[in-house]
């Protein structure tokens, strides 16, 4: 509402503190875990079938909660096993397949692989949950980061006269809040991780 029409209901700005969700793409994803470095990320992204996305979320208690269906299926590779074959459809479509120990297809597990995992051995789950929090932690580090330069560009723009003060003012109430539950969520992934450790 706000960067189309120029104005955004009050009610909208108290609605946004509580959930927020980003992307998981190569702009925040640590190296090792990004599309040119994981030779199975393209095999993964396809058989989960949407876009990654992370959803940080402060409960009524002021408990921050995240999901991230993809995160899992991003955090295990061959040597936890779990392996991608091509296969033909339709037409000559080349499709991918999920399997798990080479044998089983579990390509209809993709969107909830973390169901899979808990379903498995204990010390497979706790590897890649730990993979996950630690994942997290650098997007909402980079996340944090990126806001900080953005930021600095925003206001940068209000005072050169580029950017309506009204606009100005609520980027920078929305951005306070979205900052708020970046901070709130990295206190409580970061005991997460140590918890896991």
């Amino acid at each position: 509402m706000l960067l189309n029409y120029g104005f955004i209901d009050p009610a909208q700005i108290e609605n946004a503190a509580k959930t927020l969700i980003l992307p998981l793409d190569d702009t925040l994803l640590p190296r090792n875990y990004r599309k040119k470095d994981d030779p199975l990320f393209e095999a993964k992204l396809q058989v989960f079938g949407s876009a990654p996305t992370l959803e940080l979320r402060i409960d009524e208690k002021s408990i921050p909660r995240w999901t991230a269906p993809f995160l899992y299926l991003l955090c295990v590779n061959e040597r936890d096993g779990v392996s991608f074959k091509a296969v033909e459809e339709a037409q000559g479509h080349k499709a991918w397949r999920m399997l798990w120990q080479g044998r089983h297809d579990i390509t209809s597990m993709a969107g909830m692989f973390e169901v899979f995992l808990n379903a498995r051995d204990e010390g497979l789950r706790g590897d890649v949950q730990y993979r996950a929090v630690g994942v997290l932690v650098h997007v909402v580090e980079a996340q944090l980061g990126r806001m900080k330069d953005a930021g600095e560009e925003v206001l940068e723009g209000a005072a050169g006269g580029g950017i309506r003060e009204f606009v100005a003012q609520v980027v920078g109430q929305l951005g306070g809040i979205e900052k708020e539950v970046l901070e709130m969520s990295l206190v409580g992934l970061r005991r997460e991780r140590d918890r896991l450790d």
